[in-house]
């Protein structure tokens, strides 16, 4: 029967300790499973990065030992490391999904700390091409609209993750990405001057990769910034020349109003309807008389006043009907 291995008598196991000696003991056992094990972080990557515990755990998948540090504390789950990474940073550099459920699950707020360079967790799965992890973040972002926001977040470059994913090419991420109604396809970089389409037309042309990027982002609506802008300027050129033309049917109106009651020096009184004193400025000019039972009209000797008066009222009228149309379409496209 074999006796246990003494740990001093192994040389890969006992090299490993000396580089974690004087850390934790948790740290030490991660760093040891780190060199011996396929699939875990490697020790190199715990220096340089300054991670702690809960950051190995995260970024291994290891959940047994990450429930147990987040249950200890949950403020664990913002510790930062030397490059501002949390350990859901961690965990999606790694595709490790369902650690980053339980990290979301025990501290929601934890989406939303950025590393140094400004990038959150969504950032950094697509960086690191994991699919899986980008799939996840965008769907658990769109539940949770508080949070919602940061899929269209920019890095200290001003680059979306969606800008991230077209930048590197990655079709499968991109197709992650835009199953979530919230990216903005059209979103430009941080000085304005580039759209996800734009970024694509700058790189190297690689063939058909470029070619089926460019179908999934036009499908998605996506345009190119001289697109927009043309776009915009329309616009307003547009609106421009809506309200300018309400404006003068305004104007129109207030006009033929008020000529339609001085020409024939009507005067009534206050708290009569708009279409009555209009009704009775018409005939009053022609010649009518009005009794309070009833009206009798009277021939007038002025035929220019009559004929003032037709074509007054049918610019009233039709200014009227102008201001009416244009306003309902400013609500329409309100709306």
């Amino acid at each position: 029967m074999s006796s246990p291995v003494d740990v001093e008598e192994s040389p890969e196991i006992s090299s490993v300790g000396d580089k974690f000696c004087g850390s934790a003991p948790l740290v030490v056992e991660i760093g040891i499973l780190s060199e011996t094990m396929d699939g875990f972080v490697c020790e190199e990557e715990l220096i340089d990065y300054g991670n702690t515990p809960i950051h190995v755990a995260a970024s291994n998948g290891d959940l047994e030992n990450l429930r147990t540090l987040i249950e200890t504390n949950k403020n664990e789950c913002l510790r930062q490391d030397k490059h501002g990474g949390t350990p859901l940073h961690a965990a999606a550099r790694r595709g490790r999904f369902e650690a980053m459920k339980v990290i979301l699950e025990a501290c929601p707020d934890a989406v939303k700390v950025l590393t140094v360079t400004r990038n959150n967790c969504l950032h950094t799965a697509v960086l690191y091409n994991q699919v899986g992890a980008v799939g996840f973040l965008v769907e658990w972002l769109g539940r949770n609209r508080d949070y919602a926001y940061l899929i269209n977040g920019r890095d200290s470059d001003g680059k979306t993750p969606l800008h991230l994913a077209v930048s590197t090419k990655q079709i499968q991420t991109l197709k992650a990405l835009l199953t979530c109604n919230e990216v903005d396809v059209n979103a430009t970089t941080g000085g304005g001057f580039f759209t996800a389409l734009d970024i694509l037309s700058v790189l190297p042309y690689t063939g058909m990769i470029d070619v089926e990027i460019e179908m999934i982002l036009r499908q998605a609506g996506a345009l190119k910034m001289r697109v927009l802008a043309n776009r915009g300027a329309n616009s307003y050129a547009a609106s421009f020349s809506t309200m300018a033309v309400l404006l003068m049917a305004t104007l129109l109106v207030i006009i033929t109003y008020r000529k339609a009651f001085t020409a024939t020096g009507a005067t009534f009184n206050d708290g009569v309807n708009v279409a009555t004193r209009t009704y009775q400025a018409a005939f009053t000019a022609a010649g009518a008389t009005f009794s309070e039972g009833g009206g009798a009209l009277r021939k007038q000797e002025s035929i220019i006043t009559g004929l003032f008066l037709l074509f007054n009222g049918m610019a009233f009228v039709g200014s009227l009907a102008v201001a009416i149309l244009v306003i309902h379409k400013l609500s329409a496209r309100a709306a």
